[in-house]
């Protein structure tokens, strides 16, 4: 057997010969490994890894702005677009993608809606993904065709059975026949993870959205910089285009004298990075601890293994050969964490997936190889971290007194640093974990302005194909609400354009008639029923609601929320009032309660509530107040829908408390992720704190056996022997405080409704930290009260 195999023979049998202290060390570092992994593997999937398309460093989401510096983008018009596209030259291609108008309905094995993006220009020769059967659309817009389509793998798979002729045939789109021309790759799905089909922009009817108005702006557009070319010269040359048609078209493109170009890894995951990051560095407090933890157990198995150590000096082992000795159980230890923390990896990012976070990429969330090669990098860091000091301590092992003594243990000073390095970083995951929690406590308590509780909202959209005009369309919209009005258990039936906390309603500007002073501004405008705002909870606090008699000729009227009224009309009473909201001179009949339609972190919008029958919309939500549970509705929602038009598909179908908890599921899923951290995180200075106590006690006996001979009480005699670990674990507490304190900024844009330096955050962290080091001591200091000082005097004093 070579020098270095029986070397880790012999590493083995040692460790062996101590089954406790390897098992608590092995998955003391398996936890603290496999958790930092599964994070580092969120953060590698969401933030690092390449997004999954040639060259993807050159594509660029491309916006026009207000201001030179594009830091207030805009969307697009296809006019604009185009303009863009034959005049820029630092750009190899541009795109234009959207999701509005709707979903496509596709008739295949039953009516299905379908999440859809409409495309124009070289929307695929940008992205540069080749299609797995068919090939790409031309990039002349519009198309000679625009009945065509472009699956996704995923709805090719469930809807059409993975049918190899699938390309060239046609599907029913809402009674009209659509060509397959192409079925993209597996995986493939911009603009967002839930986009299966893709249809040319000119298949949008003129009568639903003007594309060639040059201020109709909803457009979004990806770019691909040409070789050599940066993000700021893009930005450079197309803001010069965009300063250009401002001049020349004034009425449309006034201040839109900008471009903001962004990396579009940048623009799909710039809010997810900060949460992330959070996390991350939380998991490496947490490996922080455990590797403090097992320092400390080697150096206290070091201390009782002294006088080994002592006589293989004196039989002529080298320093060098005890330290590199010492070195490779660690590395042993750290290696066999290494392989059990995959495991514990693939478990924690399965319960994180599950949590269902409002992130992107998460389908590129996996244990690959980088994340392996950085679980490998880290273990061996563990290895070093854990093994450096104990290695460094059995080199300066001499053969006298440990050869009569045992060993006087590991010393005093290295079981306190690690207990001050533990109580700070526990301290830190405490006052984060207790100002997320705060926060989501302070946001759940926000009011949104509805009531969500017995609230059912049906999203759908009516087709333009088999209700081409508006007469058709109204009446099956009528008859719709007369049919979910009449199902058993219904109280109140009604329809909104927008669903407060669901994406952002119509922007438009409002502004008084000419000679009164207030400055225009802008507001959102939502198309309500009558009964529609009744339904959806919201109290009127003036004037009257939208009614059945706000015909189509009739005087145009609107029912405007508090936000609009105090910021249109000031103090004064605005119903009966006039003024513009979008060009349309409208007549104020009531005011509404504020809803918080951005959000529950966000202050309420100015909103202008407009009749449907007088501002009609295809798409929307209709509103169901129930007397039950209105989850139990559903299939009889489903039959009445189906007795109005059984092609009619349903986008969504939710309750307003799954409304209220979609808006809730980031900051629920960070306060979890965080406080389970801190959890694992004070679990283990619990751990480690007993360790340093029970070492304290251990090294102190021969002193506390004198005392105690001599008639020192023992309470005090215990006290005292604890106090340089209390003074430890007060020091770690304070820098930990400390610490959390000036790290507070970072927090403070992940929280609502609580500040940085949140008292009770800090108070009950400290509490806790406090209360774990207590806890810690009550056995070491049981042992020291019953301490035999006969017993322990003769086993000092030796044979």
């Amino acid at each position: 057997m070579s020098l270095r195999a029986r070397d880790v023979a012999i590493a083995v049998r040692t460790l062996a010969r101590s089954p406790g202290f390897t098992l608590a060390a092995i998955g003391t570092l398996a936890l603290g490994i496999g958790v930092v992994t599964a994070l580092f593997a969120l953060v590698h999937g969401v933030l690092l890894a390449p997004l999954p398309y040639p060259q993807p460093e050159r594509l660029v989401r491309v916006q026009p702005a207000a201001g030179p510096g594009g830091t207030d983008p805009a969307a697009f018009s296809l006019p604009d677009f185009r303009d863009w596209a034959a005049r820029g030259r630092t750009l190899s291609s541009l795109a234009l993608y959207t999701d509005l108008p709707g979903d496509l309905v596709l008739s295949a094995r039953r009516p299905e809606e379908v999440e859809t993006a409409y495309v124009a220009g070289a929307f695929f020769q940008t992205l540069g993904v080749e299609p797995q059967l068919g090939s790409w659309p031309e990039a002349a817009d519009p198309p000679r065709d625009p009945h065509r389509l472009v699956l996704s793998d995923a709805l090719w798979r469930r809807s059409f059975g993975a049918r190899e002729g699938i390309v060239g045939s046609t599907v029913d789109v809402e009674g009209v026949a659509w060509e397959v021309i192409a079925v993209m790759p597996p995986g493939f799905d911009f603009p967002s993870a839930e986009t299966e089909a893709w249809a040319p922009l000119a298949s949008i009817p003129a009568s639903s959205i003007p594309l060639h108005v040059r201020g109709v702006r909803f457009l979004e557009a990806v770019g691909r910089l040409a070789p050599g070319e940066t993000t700021a010269t893009a930005r450079g040359e197309l803001s010069s285009i965009a300063g250009a048609l401002a001049g020349t078209y004034p009425d449309s493109n006034e201040g839109l004298v900008g471009a903001a170009v962004t990396p579009l890894r940048e623009s799909l995951v710039g809010s997810s990075r900060k949460p992330l990051l959070v996390l991350q560095a939380g998991v490496v407090l947490v490996l922080l601890i455990a590797c403090a933890n097992v320092a400390t157990l080697l150096l206290v198995r070091g201390g009782a293994r002294r006088r080994e150590m002592a006589i293989r000096v004196a039989l002529g082992a080298g320093a060098r050969r005890l330290g590199s000795q010492v070195l490779l159980e660690t590395a042993l230890l750290a290696a066999a964490a290494g392989a059990l923390a995959v495991p514990v990896a693939r478990v924690v990012v399965a319960l994180v997936v599950a949590g269902r976070p409002e992130l992107p990429r998460l389908d590129a969330v996996r244990l690959d190889t980088p994340v392996l090669l950085f679980t490998t990098a880290l273990t061996l860091g563990v290895a070093l971290l854990c093994g450096c000091l104990p290695a460094w301590r059995a080199v300066r092992a001499r053969s006298g007194l440990a050869l009569r003594r045992g060993g006087a243990g590991a010393g005093p000073a290295v079981g306190r640093g690690a207990l001050v390095l533990q109580t700070a970083m526990a301290a830190v995951l405490l006052v984060a974990a207790g100002l997320l929690a705060r926060s989501l406590g302070r946001l759940a308590a926000e009011d949104p302005g509805f009531r969500p509780a017995g609230l059912l909202s049906v999203r759908l959209g009516l087709s333009d194909e088999r209700y081409p005009e508006r007469p058709q369309y109204l009446e099956a919209w009528r008859r719709i609400l007369e049919e979910l009005g009449a199902v058993p258990g219904v109280t109140a039936a009604g329809f909104v354009r927008d669903l407060p906390l669901v994406g952002r309603p119509e922007s438009v500007d409002w502004e008084l008639p000419g000679g009164e002073s207030r400055a225009p501004g802008e507001a959102r405008r939502i198309q309500v029923s009558p009964g529609g705002l009744r339904t959806l909870g919201v109290p009127l606090e003036r004037g009257r609601d939208v009614e059945w008699t706000d015909l189509p000729g009739g005087p145009p009227v609107a029912v405007v929320n508090e936000t609009l009224a105090r910021e249109a009309f000031g103090g004064s009473d605005p119903v009966g009032r006039r003024f513009s909201i979008g060009g349309d001179v409208v007549e104020v009949v009531g005011v509404a309660a504020d809803v918080r339609h951005g959000g529950l972190d966000e202050k309420p919008l100015p909103v202008a509530y407009l009749p449907q029958l007088q501002n009609p919309r295809r798409s929307g939500a209709f509103l169901l107040r129930t007397e039950g549970d209105p989850a139990a509705l559903v299939p009889a929602v489903r039959d009445a829908l189906a007795r109005v038009d059984p092609a009619q598909a349903i986008s969504e179908v939710a309750t307003g408390e799954q409304i209220v908890g979609r808006e809730l599921a980031r900051p629920r899923w960070l306060a979890a992720l965080v406080g389970t951290t801190s959890l694992v995180g004070i679990l283990l200075t619990l751990v480690g704190a007993y360790g340093v106590t029970a070492q304290e006690v251990r090294r102190s006996l021969p002193d506390l056996a004198v005392r105690v001979a001599l008639g020192a009480g023992r309470a005090r005699v215990g006290a005292r022997v604890l106090a340089g670990a209390a003074a430890a674990a007060g020091v770690g507490l304070l820098l930990g405080l400390a610490l959390a304190a000036w790290l507070g900024s970072v927090l403070g844009s992940l929280v609502f409704g609580v500040r940085p330096l949140d008292p009770p955050s800090y108070g009950l962290a400290a509490l806790a930290v406090l209360a774990v080091v207590a806890a810690a001591s009550v056995g070491p200091l049981r042992r020291a009260l019953r301490v035999d000082p006969a017993r322990i005097l003769q086993e000092e004093s030796g044979p």
